[in-house]
């Protein structure tokens, strides 16, 4: 932080593209650092009662002054009024020529609250310093993806052969669902998986756990869960992880059923939100589908994040600004591209939490082959 964290201590421009250069933002930075000067400036001539004339705008590029009582400061260029200077944003010095060694200083907090109030500053804080990874689910598997922390346009993908659809249907027995599920490497996957999905004796073909339109007993939907968890543990999924995490594909419907998508929230206060809407799932009927993947998800969640973590849910996203502006779904297929650095270029202010684009695997090899399902009750 600026200066050990003082908020009155005063910080030069070079002092903020300095602590923050690692944001990638240096325009928004010397344009937050501008207004934070301004502001200041303002509330120096109203605390001497004088009028509020003659500070520059974003049509009048702005020079330095110094006074012997005060730190340099954004000095008048020409008269306006004080509607005028209402919403003004400030060409910084640095970008007409004057150079860093010449730029103003300002306390700490008032560039505190310019930078609070740039969305995107909020943006890049969130990209550089924030955003962890993504978690994802589909039909038959789950997967975890963590943003290297050298390198944001890279990445290191987990997953696990577990899927939403996973309880609900019956698959014929290979040695691919051997490996992945009975695997003598991985007991407590393996006694759980038989119990749930198998019954005693030998089986050539695995069973659903219960109906995908029906009720769910309590304690098959338990033992669901268990199996998810043991089989991230014995499949050494990363655990405890801290940081901004974005939830798709399945993750996101889970919380759209939840109605949490959107929203940023702690690991628990998720889960609570979700857990809340499973209980009143179960208290009726027919929902089968729902019940499992609200159970997945949640267990999921569970063992990756640690209770700090923030995780928020979201399918569709606003990349750019003005004319090159794109709206995307992020879908199984955002998961066939684990690294996009041309389009990261492109997309400088890129919503934070969408940096990193191995959001989810294939639905190939998946056992019923297909990706994430809707929400309950959608087409």
């Amino acid at each position: 932080t600026l200066q050990g964290g003082r908020a009155d201590a005063l910080v030069s421009l070079q002092d903020v593209l300095s602590e923050f250069g690692d944001l990638r933002a240096a325009a928004d930075l010397a344009a937050a650092h501008g207004r934070a000067a301004f502001a200041t400036r303002a509330r120096q001539e109203v605390g001497k009662g004088a009028s509020l004339h003659g500070f520059s705008s974003t049509t009048r590029p702005c020079t330095p002054a110094v006074r012997p009582e005060t730190p340099a400061i954004w000095a008048p260029t020409s008269p306006a009024s004080a509607a005028e200077l209402a919403g003004t944003v400030l060409v910084p010095c640095a970008a007409v020529g004057v150079g860093l060694a010449k730029a103003p200083v300002v306390p700490a907090s008032a560039f505190y609250r310019a930078f609070e109030g740039s969305a995107a500053l909020m943006r890049a804080l969130v990209r550089a310093r924030l955003f962890a990874g993504t978690i994802s689910a589909g039909s038959g598997s789950c997967q975890v993806t963590l943003r290297r922390a050298d390198a944001i346009s890279s990445s290191q993908v987990h997953s696990i052969p577990l899927g939403n659809r996973t309880p609900l249907v019956s698959m014929r027995l290979t040695a691919d669902h051997d490996e992945a599920l009975f695997n003598k490497g991985r007991p407590q996957t393996r006694i759980l998986a038989r119990e749930l999905l198998c019954g005693p004796g030998p089986v050539k073909e695995t069973r659903p756990a219960w109906n995908e339109d029906g009720t769910v007993d309590p304690k098959r939907l338990q033992m669901w869960s268990d199996l998810v968890e043991a089989c991230a543990e014995e499949l050494a999924l990363p655990t405890q992880q801290r940081g901004l995490f974005v939830g798709i594909s399945a993750v996101f419907y889970a919380a759209s059923e939840a109605k949490c998508d959107g929203l940023i929230l702690e690991r628990d206060e998720f889960l609570e939100l979700v857990a809340k809407r499973r209980a009143e799932l179960m208290a009726g009927e027919c929902h089968g589908r729902a019940l499992a993947n609200l159970t997945m998800v949640m267990a999921l969640v569970r063992s990756v994040l640690h209770r700090t973590a923030l995780i928020v849910c979201k399918r569709q996203w606003h990349v750019g600004e003005g004319d090159d502006a794109d709206d995307f779904l992020a879908t199984w297929t955002l998961g066939f591209y684990l690294r996009q650095t041309r389009f990261l270029q492109r997309t400088a202010s890129l919503s934070a939490t969408m940096l990193s684009s191995p959001l989810a695997g294939s639905a190939q090899g998946f056992p019923d082959g297909s990706g994430t399902i809707p929400p309950a009750g959608a087409a």
